[in-house]
């Protein structure tokens, strides 16, 4: 979908939820379908990381803790 579509798509939200926009508060039921009280929420992980992450997933990363730690004007082997 692209960043324009998910720009699009905050700013709908943030217009919703914002106090001067009038379709919530003015719906009943739209705002009981929309809005899930936190006490029937269930915080769950994704996923559970075991004893070992990587913390290099991108050329990127490596990148920045290679100057980071060991200062190297190149922190990445070129075969990475």
């Amino acid at each position: 979908m692209g960043r324009s579509v998910w720009k699009e798509a905050c700013a709908m939200l943030q217009n919703i939820l914002s106090a001067a926009e009038p379709v919530l508060p003015d719906n009943k039921a739209l705002r009981n379908k929309c809005i899930v009280p936190m006490s029937d929420i269930e915080m769950i992980h994704p996923i559970i990381v075991g004893v070992y992450t990587d913390f290099f997933c991108s050329v990127r990363d490596g990148r920045n803790c290679g100057f980071i730690f060991c200062r190297l004007q190149t922190p990445v082997n070129p075969n990475w």
